[in-house]
């Protein structure tokens, strides 16, 4: 559940930074190479039966993702397993679409510190039905088109 009033403190952040991604996105767009990208993170396990619970039911996501081009910088984030029981590894496959100028993105590796992640802010606005999820393994996979 978003918190408004926490929301609200960050509202002139958030602007600026889709500003600026924005900006990025439309000096970047032409030469961009990549068609997807990864986010790994961890979710509770309460999370994960819900998504599992959900499947062909409606998610949405609103957020900005801090991703990478490399699949093993995503794999490292999401701790490969060695969180459970309480938590879950997600790898996160977004597929973009580089003329897609409402949801935004932009490689920010030449601004990065750990230039070698090959970091990619994308925004995500996503309203869908979950037959995105695919559970492999040890891990859990979704993609989002």
């Amino acid at each position: 559940i978003q918190n408004v009033v926490e929301i609200y403190k960050y509202r002139l952040f958030l602007r600026d930074l889709h500003e600026q991604l924005s900006q990025l996105h439309s000096t970047q767009s032409a030469i961009l190479t990549f068609s997807k990208v990864y986010r790994g993170q961890l979710i509770s396990f309460e999370e994960l039966e819900q998504m599992r619970s959900n499947i062909h039911g409606l998610i949405s996501l609103n957020t900005y993702f801090s991703t990478s081009t490399n699949k093993d910088v995503a794999n490292e984030f999401c701790g490969g397993g060695l969180a459970r029981p309480n938590y879950e590894s997600i790898i996160f496959t977004i597929h973009i679409k580089p003329n897609m100028t409402m949801k935004p993105f932009a490689s920010i590796q030449e601004f990065s510190y750990m230039q070698d992640e090959n970091e990619v802010v994308v925004r995500v606005n996503h309203e869908e039905t979950n037959d995105i999820c695919k559970f492999l393994r040890h891990s859990v996979f979704a993609s989002i088109y």
